[in-house]
């Protein structure tokens, strides 16, 4: 079993955004803003239905926001091995 280090707090998403070189804010997991629900959704069965790569590449995409410029891109975070 894998977990992301962002989401679990033992890490955070270090972008600079591509249009105005400001550091980046993470604005939480891609799976947050499919719906009403889908905060408490399993987070397996999510990834398996958003249309990205992040289950089979063990990775949790997360949107990281650019509050200066407003610019929003998806960040993939390479998950962690349970020890």
């Amino acid at each position: 079993m894998s977990f992301c280090p962002v989401c679990n707090g033992f890490s955070s998403v270090e972008v600079k955004c591509p249009k105005c070189q400001t550091m980046m804010t993470d604005s939480g997991k891609l799976s947050d803003y499919f719906g009403d629900y889908s905060p408490y959704r399993e987070i397996e069965h999510l990834n398996m239905t958003n249309g990205i790569v992040d289950v089979a590449e063990h990775q949790c995409t997360h949107i990281a926001y650019c509050s200066n410029c407003g610019y929003d891109q998806m960040v993939s975070i390479n998950e962690l091995n349970n020890p």
